[in-house]
């Protein structure tokens, strides 16, 4: 498959993201991504109009067809990394609500991966209404807190094995920087402003930097099979990362494009 840009560094390719049979098997070092939600469907433009996603169920299985892939082309004893969180479903003014990481979980194990962690995003700068609704009623069962968190899911595919040959100097890590923001199980960044990149559902590119740091090393191939608006690759490319950046919406690739093309060292520590 020709890519719709590349540099060096980084490759985009404007096609479905379950597609990927270009790629061999176990030949991606880390896959790092943030599927679209199902309840934001609305959002998905492109995508959505392509798909034939009637409900949440539709909505996993579809997802399976991913975790499959990304289990066939990602090496041996190396990580997926999957930013999600709980969603509400408005149905006929009835609200559902789904334990999205569960569901998530349950796709990957499925797969074949094996958990490793959960690291909780706390949104150091978040606007969240729920409260609201106890503030107004101030009675028991109106409670409903503000979210500001998300769940990055850490799955490997086998077990942990380190090889000596990559525990060189360019991969020694600042220590004070991850004891500061990653000694523990609960990351405090702020949030992405959706205005700034283009995108509706932004991550940081300084948490996205931790991850690949932690869970790559110099030189290797990461992921991101809904790359939206490049963040991913940004990240990977100023670590000394290689990326591939796959989005099925033709907008996200060219802004990509652009952002790669005039990108600097924003994620470097």
């Amino acid at each position: 498959m020709e890519p719709f840009w590349h540099d060096n560094d980084i490759i985009i390719y404007n096609c479905d993201g379950r597609k990927t049979d270009f790629r061999k098997n176990e030949s991606i070092d880390l896959v790092i991504t943030s599927p679209p939600y199902y309840c934001c469907k609305h959002l998905w433009g492109v995508l959505w109009e392509k798909l034939d996603i009637k409900n949440f169920n539709d909505y996993n299985e579809w997802m399976q067809l991913f975790y499959n892939e990304w289990y066939r082309i990602l090496k041996k004893s190396r990580y997926v990394i999957v930013n999600t969180s709980h969603i509400n479903e408005d149905l006929d003014g009835v609200k559902i609500g789904y334990n999205n990481p569960a569901y998530t979980a349950i796709g990957l194990e499925k797969a074949g991966f094996t958990f490793v962690d959960n690291i909780i995003w706390k949104k150091t700068r978040v606007c969240s209404p729920r409260f609201g609704t106890f503030v107004n009623k101030r009675l028991p069962r109106f409670y409903y807190p503000n979210n500001i968190y998300e769940v990055w899911l850490v799955y490997i595919k086998g077990q942990p094995e380190h090889d000596t040959s990559l525990q060189t100097k360019e991969n020694l890590m600042d220590l004070e920087s991850i004891k500061e923001s990653c000694r523990n199980d609960i990351w405090e960044f702020e949030t992405e402003s959706a205005a700034k990149v283009h995108h509706v559902a932004p991550f940081p590119g300084t948490i996205v930097s931790k991850f690949i740091k932690l869970y790559s090393f110099v030189n290797e191939v990461v992921l991101d099979p809904f790359a939206g608006s490049g963040t991913v690759g940004l990240a990977a490319a100023v670590n000394n990362r290689k990326s591939i950046m796959i989005d099925i919406d033709t907008n996200f690739c060219e802004y990509m494009k652009d952002r790669f093309e005039n990108r600097g060292n924003i994620y470097r520590e």
